[in-house]
């Protein structure tokens, strides 16, 4: 259960909706982990001393480093001769020292820290399915593709297969996985795109004109002396699209806000007085020294990490399935792109079986329901900011 009480209400929840979705009455080709995935890494170490003899440098540290591996030097103050903070690969190393060439001449009686950045390019895996991995397949562990680079099994029983990677492929994040974490061979829909389509719906779902949008709130002091107010400078994001309401305050205890209805937004001011390049000016009064009250309509925030609540990207709670509606139909609709070219993978279900076409018409009840929700949601919008002003972008 979500921390606001509601299930499926959080980016992960949107990602694992979609897939269930997208993937009902299909099968995927798995293996598991039997060695925890560790993201690449900086090894440092601190250095205690140094001497460099004109062809190389020894540094002293307790260290695990490996002839080969690239290692940066810094911080050393000199004691003689030239500074020893270099950075080089390593052509010896024992546990307490390591060397790298280099022409400089000087010691140092430290300290400095030395740092080596270890990538991670291996997975080991299990599973019987684990045998259709080979050169230039795509395997997906959480919201992380990878590109297989290289496949070789032991003898052990059962085999382990040692798999070299390219780990953030298609542009995913590199990260953790545990052990026994879910291999899944050349996915039909990886959760990285899936969260990008989740991410592509959010942005065209707030797009101006659609009828709902995040909304947040600001405050500028009012000066009579002013007519324009950098919006930059409001903590007024860019990229918004629409003045929701502006109202300013009163100084008697009455509580009430007076609505400003004659303003106006302008962008591509290029002088210092609005540094922010856009301002929002003001042809009606207010009350001098106090606030006036912007509620800005905008696009909803891309997510980040999957347990970000929706509704902190700027969803309402009543349109937590509209995301999901528009990520399926997106994702069917490059599949059925895909399907038609058969130049070099056949499909043996094409002809009469699943005409082309098909996949792209599956969507169309898909598209009915988005389009009658976003018309809801539209209208909920509608009535809770009457006097909203869009203003051109």
């Amino acid at each position: 259960m979500a921390a606001g009480g509601f299930a499926g209400s959080t980016f992960g929840d949107q990602i694992e909706r979609v897939y269930r979705n997208v993937m009902s009455n299909q099968r995927e080709f798995t293996a598991n982990l039997s060695q925890q995935y560790i993201t690449p890494t900086a090894d440092t170490v601190t250095v205690t001393s140094a001497v460099g003899t004109g062809s190389s440098i020894t540094y002293t540290a307790a260290n695990d480093y490996q002839v080969g591996e690239n290692v940066s030097v810094a911080g050393l103050p000199v004691t003689t001769g030239a500074s020893l903070n270099h950075g080089g690969k390593i052509i010896s190393a024992t546990s307490s020292q390591f060397t790298i060439q280099s022409s400089s001449i000087g010691t140092s009686d430290g300290p400095g820290t030395a740092q080596v950045f270890r990538s991670n390019t291996v997975l080991n895996m299990t599973g019987v399915q684990a045998q259709s991995i080979q050169v230039g397949s795509i395997l997906a562990i959480d919201e992380e593709v990878f590109l297989v680079n290289g496949v070789t099994v032991s003898s052990t029983t059962p085999p382990v297969y040692t798999v070299t990677v390219t780990p953030a492929y298609e542009g995913s994040t590199n990260a953790n996985h545990a052990l026994g974490a879910t291999v899944y061979i050349n996915p039909k829909y990886t959760r990285w795109a899936i969260a990008v389509a989740l991410n592509d719906a959010l942005a065209a779902m707030s797009a101006p004109g659609m009828g709902i949008m995040r909304e947040y709130y600001t405050t500028i002091t009012y000066n009579p002396v002013l007519r324009g107010y950098d919006l930059a400078a409001a903590g007024v994001m860019p990229d918004f699209h629409t003045i929701l309401s502006l109202s300013y305050d009163l100084p008697d205890p009455s509580h009430y806000f007076p609505t400003m209805r004659s303003f106006r937004v302008q962008r591509g001011i290029k002088n210092s007085k609005i540094p922010g390049g856009y301002a929002l000016f003001v042809n009606s009064s207010a009350m001098p020294g106090l606030p006036m009250q912007l509620a800005i309509g905008g696009p909803f925030l891309r997510a980040t990490s999957t347990d970000q609540e929706m509704a902190d990207l700027g969803l309402p709670l009543t349109a937590l399935d509209i995301p999901a509606l528009r990520a399926e139909i997106d994702l069917t609709l490059v599949r059925e792109i895909k399907r038609n070219f058969t130049d070099s993978q056949p499909d043996m279900r094409k002809g009469t079986e699943v005409v082309a076409g098909n996949v792209m018409n599956s969507v169309a009840g898909l598209e009915q329901v988005y389009q009658k929700r976003m018309d809801e949601e539209a209208n909920r919008f509608r009535n809770r900011w009457p006097i909203m002003k869009p203003i051109g972008i």
